[in-house]
């Protein structure tokens, strides 16, 4: 029988995995997470680092898409070694996985601009979750913290009557901002035009008070404005 021409040549194609750098100056511990992490096929920790500085040098040789840092670092900390990796390679996002759950260091994180501060009692499956998610530029942040606006202490939280309102289009469009679409996707999205997406957010900046994306995004979960693990 003569072949068919036009029979289909299936291909399997892999995706490639998400390359991940692990930090924590503990090597049990390191050692714990990454076989958490490599129990996963869509994930591969390309470096492990025990200190500030190697991180930061190993991200600028590794170019890896999530960062995975514990906050008390030797040498530099978590929170400065996010910053100059946040330099030496702009597209990997950092995730604090941290022992700590102290508004300060929450507030330090997120003025670093890290996309997400989870606790190391997170569960495993919680902590694969959390890396696929801030690596498609969503932010995450623990459900054990704290609630409450970013820029307070815990024992000076404003009540709720303090707290700025946000319209329902508000509400909206800081939802798509915390899943990491920009402004034309939102605008997409929405059906309205990307100078009323502009506009919204110039009031919801205002409203809040914060001067960047991940601010913004970082203070609506912490406000339980946005469920950042909903659909």
């Amino acid at each position: 029988m003569k072949d068919n021409p036009l029979s289909a040549i299936i291909i399997s194609v892999k995706s490639s995995p998400i390359t991940i750098l692990l930090a924590d100056d503990h090597a049990v511990v390191r050692e714990g997470i990454r076989e958490i992490i490599e129990r996963s096929p869509d994930m591969e920790v390309v470096g492990e680092a025990g200190d500030g500085e190697q991180a930061v040098d190993i991200a600028s040789r590794t170019l890896p898409e999530v960062a995975l840092l514990d906050i008390k670092l030797p040498g530099i900390t978590g929170i400065d070694a996010a910053r100059q990796i946040a330099k030496v390679s702009p597209k990997t996002k950092v995730l604090i996985l941290s022992a700590y759950a102290e508004r300060a260091y929450i507030e330090a994180a997120m003025e670093a601009g890290v996309h997400g501060y989870l606790l190391k009692s997170a569960p495993g499956r919680v902590l694969l979750d959390s890396i696929r998610a801030v690596r498609s530029g969503a932010m995450v942040l623990d459900s054990s913290l704290p609630r409450g606006p970013i820029g307070h202490s815990l024992d000076t939280l404003p009540s709720s009557s303090e707290a700025p309102t946000l319209t329902p289009r508000e509400i909206e469009i800081v939802a798509l901002v915390t899943k990491g679409y920009r402004n034309k996707q939102i605008a997409m999205e929405l059906g309205v035009s990307l100078r009323t997406v502009e506009s919204h957010l110039e009031h919801v900046f205002d409203k809040v008070g914060s001067t960047s994306r991940t601010e913004l995004s970082m203070y609506a979960v912490a406000h339980g404005w946005v469920d950042p693990s909903a659909d």
